[in-house]
């Protein structure tokens, strides 16, 4: 995240536990839309390093609800002519959305500021043309008899998998593959704090129209809709508007433009763009707000049969060629929709400076930059004798229970600890723990057998604790009672 940069390190910085420092790279981070620059530094880790660095932005919890007890995506995903339900949740401070299939969405919630947090959604539309239900999200994942085209009861071509299914701290990535005769069809929604990032690629024979819109709920009305070519707005009431198209020219190779649903519930502002080298293609906006649409290009293929400020982007055709790489001679298209999640008093010029971010991205250099203050990595390890200390008794096996504690900043590998005493039988007893990271621990017990004609009324054990990997050694020395045989 560009807020998490910060102002160079000063000179004689110590680097992070966990890393080596000799491995610095310094990632210089300039701003071309609102100016300045910062620093971020990236280091290898050397013992466990904490790559979040204590933040977690977003959380993705990816649940497939028909797999069984012992089953996994891999091996037991419907990857042909099948439904595969999930239960799928991301979630950061500013925004909810939830999935129950490849291609299906159906919860949208604003958590900016003073939003209402209402669900806003009915679905996220992916369509092959606007006069027919021939093809949908609702085909693309197998779900033939949910949509209400009566002509899709018959599953035919429909197969699907996931690509990346992935939560880290600064973004989750859900990213799957399946459009019906475009198996290779994708779509990759990449989700930080604030934003989303909904990438198609489009690898399909020659279609005519295809179309990726947001269609909202009765929960979005009295919302304002705006666009870059109607920045005055018109009010989300399920009532048609007359809005200025967008063309070609506003979203291709370069160009962005952007659509707004603003209101109580929150701000929803999506910066779209293409790129293609298809000659002279036809892209536009996509926007209906009609409660009641009936006309022949306003098909309703599932939700509540409304179009309530639905808002997208749309091929227009009256061609689009091949982008099948499979087909023989084909062509790129990829549609890119960015949408920012943020507060009921965001406007027109919190859109033009989305755009702005989408168009013109943080710019980095990264340089060698070894960081080489302080000492340099090494494990660094103590011994310490946990819990109540018994008794040890004359001929018999006794415990000696200790925990090693690394507190250098390199792991500590192939950990020996080892038992000494004049009165123990042999020369007393090793065991090996494996690796220490660097800012753990590890406890093991030890088992002795005290001499049976051990002398006095002490028994003296000197802990020996070495790491054969790196140079790093302990001792520590334990006295406990000693009491004859009964």
């Amino acid at each position: 995240m560009g807020g998490d940069a910060g102002s160079a390190a000063p000179e004689g910085t110590k680097p992070p536990a966990g890393v080596d420092g000799q491995s610095g790279v310094k990632v210089a981070v300039d701003d071309p839309v609102a100016g300045g620059s910062a620093v971020v530094y990236l280091f290898k880790a050397t013992g466990e390093a904490d790559q979040s660095g204590g933040k977690d932005y977003v959380q993705y919890d990816f649940k497939l609800t028909d797999l069984t007890a012992g089953q996994t995506l891999k091996d037991d995903y419907g990857y042909f002519t099948s439904v595969n339900t999930e239960d799928s949740t991301v979630e950061t401070a500013n925004y909810r959305l939830h999935s129950f299939d490849r291609w299906m969405e159906d919860e949208l919630k604003v958590k900016v500021g003073n939003s209402t947090q209402a669900d806003i959604l009915d679905r996220e539309v992916a369509q092959a043309t606007k006069f027919a239900c021939v093809r949908s999200e609702y085909t693309f994942s197998g779900r033939w008899l949910q949509d209400s085209w009566a002509g899709n009861d018959a599953a035919t071509d429909d197969e699907g998998t996931y690509v990346a299914v992935i939560d880290g701290p600064v973004r989750a990535i859900r990213s799957y593959m399946g459009a019906n005769s475009g198996p290779y069809v994708q779509r990759e929604h990449i989700y930080y704090a604030d934003h989303e990032q909904n990438t198609v690629f489009l690898r399909v024979h020659p279609m005519t129209d295809l179309y990726s819109w947001t269609d909202y709920s009765d929960d979005a009305i009295g919302m304002t809709y705006r666009d870059a070519k109607n920045a005055a707005g018109v009010t989300v009431d399920g009532n048609p508007d007359s809005v200025t198209p967008t063309t070609s020219e506003d979203i291709a190779n370069g160009a962005y433009s952007w659509q707004q649903l603003s209101g109580p519930q929150g701000t929803l502002s999506t910066v779209v763009g293409a790129d293609t080298d298809i000659p002279d293609a036809n892209f536009g906006n996509y926007y209906l707000d009609d409660s009641t649409p009936d006309g022949a290009d306003e098909v309703q293929c599932g939700g509540d049969g409304k179009s309530i400020g639905a808002s997208g982007f749309g091929i227009l055709g009256p061609v689009v060629p091949n982008t099948d790489p499979r087909l023989g001679t084909f062509n790129n298209l990829t549609v890119k929709r960015t949408r920012y999640f943020g507060a009921p008093s965001e406007g027109v010029a919190e859109a033009e400076n989305y755009t702005q971010r989408v168009s013109k991205p943080l710019a980095a250099i990264a340089t060698s930059n070894p960081v080489t203050g302080g000492p340099a990595p090494a494990p660094k390890l103590k011994v310490s004798f946990p819990g109540r200390k018994a008794k040890a008794v004359k001929g018999k096996v006794y415990r000696v229970k200790v925990r090693v504690a690394n507190r250098g900043n390199l792991a500590a590998k192939k950990v020996k600890v080892c038992a000494r005493s004049p009165k123990l039988r042999g020369k007393g007893r090793c065991v090996r723990i494996g690796a220490v990271k660097a800012g753990k621990n590890k406890t093991t017990t030890i088992k002795v057998r005290v001499k049976s004609r051990a002398a006095g009324r002490k028994l003296k054990i000197k802990v020996n604790v070495t790491s054969a990997t790196a140079k790093a050694r302990a001792n520590g020395k334990l006295k406990v009672g000693l009491k004859r045989r009964r």
